[in-house]
C-alpha cells in the first residue's frame, strides 16, 4: 500500500476536522466516494480540473490551489512514439 502523500493527508485531516464522513464530502463536492478514499489513500495522484475545483468549493475543507501542489491535476498525454528516430538508432530490422 502506497503512503498518503502530502495531499491525502491534508485532505482527510480536512475532512475530519470539517467532521464529514467520505460520503458526506462526496455528495456535497459532487464526486465519488471512492475517488475521495483513493486520494487519501494516495492510490490516486491526479484528478481532473472540475473534481479539483468541486473540492475547492467545499467550504469547510478550506482548500485553496496551492494545497493541489503534489497532485497531478489535468490530462497527461503520453509521448508519442517516433518510428523514425527509433529506425535511424537500429543497425538492423524493427518490429513496431
Amino acid at each position: 500500500m502506497s503512503s498518503p502523500g502530502p495531499f491525502g493527508a491534508l485532505l482527510r485531516a480536512r475532512r475530519e476536522t470539517a467532521k464529514l464522513t467520505r460520503a458526506a464530502l462526496a455528495r456535497r463536492a459532487g464526486l465519488s466516494e471512492a475517488l475521495i478514499k483513493y486520494l487519501e489513500r494516495g492510490t490516486r495522484r491526479s484528478l481532473n480540473r472540475t473534481s479539483r475545483d468541486r473540492l475547492i468549493e467545499v467550504a469547510e475543507l478550506g482548500l485553496t490551489l496551492p494545497d493541489f501542489a503534489g497532485v497531478q491535476v489535468g490530462i497527461v498525454r503520453p509521448a508519442r512514439l517516433d518510428v523514425f528516430a527509433v529506425l535511424r538508432r537500429s543497425k538492423g530490422p524493427v518490429l513496431l
